[in-house]
């Protein structure tokens, strides 16, 4: 008789964390990581089919289908859930809110740039910044890079925390309309996005 014990298969809302900058289809045994906000899942991906996939798009909430070995009658050290299959969640765009609450190292800087971007008002222009902020690379860099070398903001996560700080004092001018205001904040979010 076999010791094989049947997957339990699970899903997970969430983001795969990393940029295409990290896939290599000859390493199965990485782990990578999925968040949903809360709670960050390690597991393994060994279909570099399905990987490249993900990693070839931006950010986005997905369904993920886990298969998860974890109830071992023997006792034996469980491995970690591996992902089976993925599909784009067409019903939200929460991607950046799906984040790490350590996605910055600056305390509610993360929080409050969301805040920022939930309030512009005019949807295309919101959307850009989002799709912006969404692209892997930009994602990735975007919340850990320091504003500058040896000046202002000179500390991780100091691009991020800089370009809110502008953002919310050009938000908080009296005299703007409101598709101006909108436009202050995306200016002020993405000011230095050449940086990266």
């Amino acid at each position: 008789m076999s010791n094989f014990t049947a997957p339990c298969v699970s899903r997970f809302r969430g983001i795969l964390l990393g940029t295409f900058d990290d896939y290599s289809p000859d390493q199965p045994e990485r782990i990578w990581q999925l968040s949903d906000g809360q709670v960050v899942l390690p597991c393994l991906i060994p279909s570099s089919g399905l990987l490249y996939s993900l990693l070839s798009r931006p950010l986005e909430s997905n369904w993920f289908q886990l298969a998860d070995w974890s109830s071992h009658d023997d006792g034996a050290v469980c491995p970690l859930p591996i992902l089976i299959a993925a599909r784009p969640d067409d019903f939200a765009n929460d991607a950046l809110d799906l984040l790490p609450r350590d996605a910055c190292p600056v305390d509610d800087v993360h929080a409050d740039t969301m805040t920022l971007i939930r309030q512009i008002e005019t949807a295309p222009l919101r959307g850009f910044v989002q799709g912006t902020l969404q692209d892997r690379d930009i994602n990735a860099r975007y919340w850990t890079m320091p504003a500058s070398a040896r000046h202002h903001h000179a500390f991780p996560g100091g691009l991020a925390a800089h370009s809110l700080e502008v953002a919310q004092d050009l938000a908080s001018q009296s005299c703007l309309e409101g598709h101006e205001r909108d436009l202050c904040i995306a200016g002020g979010l993405l000011h230095d996005i050449g940086k990266i």
